[in-house]
């Protein structure tokens, strides 16, 4: 029971962490340092997709050498990985997957005997594809069932630290955007937050009338009604497709009208 009580204590401050997009670093590798606690590994590593290249972000472990936080992969070389991105199920590797035209995703950069231990857990959001969790043994002996499902939810998330990094990064630029707008239309003048779009200034405060520091200590549902309105702006109220809100956030269309609804926010 104690292992039990432990183990959900861990994952409990692993998901505080991933609401915290300035935290993604920290979190990835808190997030790889609690999973060797449940599931063993000589080498963890967390792994970004852009196009068809996946790129080692943070890794830990034994293994973890530099070689291995330079590695880069080309997803379409290893349909094992493609397979565990369609499906979203993370899947262990077997000594066939190895021995295999596939080979092993750190073949060239690890001497690993073909059938040691290995796990490749998918990152996602919605229908995006994030990126993988890599994690590998010198034992050869494949994962436990028991192992694999609790991988899966570890890489649940992971996936939703990265997501919730991407959308603030996202933002971010988005209000960069608006303040460079707003500095050329009033150069001589004060920048408040209607000129910001974010509605009247007097609604949010200002550092006149309250803490200074007021921007990083609004609550954190406020936080979310304010990046839902910025996307909804974006994309002139639309939705659903390739060019909608639910498409930017990374959102299931119904997962998007939920938050919106309760926010009381209209497309």
């Amino acid at each position: 029971m104690t292992a039990l009580r432990d183990y959900t204590s861990d994952l409990r401050a692993l998901a505080e962490l991933a609401s915290q997009p300035n935290q993604l670093e920290t979190v990835l590798h808190h997030a790889l340092a609690t999973l060797r606690d449940v599931v063993p590994y000589d080498l963890a590593a967390v792994l970004t997709l852009e196009g068809d290249e996946l790129t080692v972000e943070v890794a830990d472990g034994p293994l973890a050498n530099e070689r291995v936080r330079r590695h880069r992969l080309r997803l379409s070389a290893f349909p094992t990985i493609v397979r565990a991105l369609e499906t979203r199920k993370p899947i262990a590797l077997e000594e066939h997957n190895h021995a295999g035209k596939e080979g092993d995703p750190y073949d060239g950069v690890l001497d690993l005997e073909h059938g040691h231990s290995c796990m490749v857990v998918p990152l996602y959001a919605a229908d995006r594809s994030l990126g993988i969790i890599t994690l590998d043994r010198r034992v050869c002996e494949t994962y436990e069932p028991e192992a694999v499902e609790l991988a899966g939810i570890y890489g649940q998330l992971v996936s939703h630290a990265m997501l919730f990094a991407q959308q603030s990064r996202l933002l971010g630029r988005e209000l960069l955007k608006e303040l460079e707008r707003a500095a050329i239309s009033k150069p001589a003048g004060v920048i408040d937050a209607t000129h910001l779009g974010l509605g009247d200034s007097a609604a949010i405060g200002s550092p006149s009338t309250e803490d200074e520091n007021l921007a990083t200590m609004l609550p954190l549902h406020e936080h979310e009604r304010r990046y839902l309105a910025q996307a909804l702006r974006r994309t002139n109220g639309k939705i659903y497709g390739a060019d909608g809100a639910a498409q930017l956030l990374g959102l299931k269309p119904t997962t998007l009208q939920s938050k919106l609804k309760k926010h009381r926010l209209k497309s």
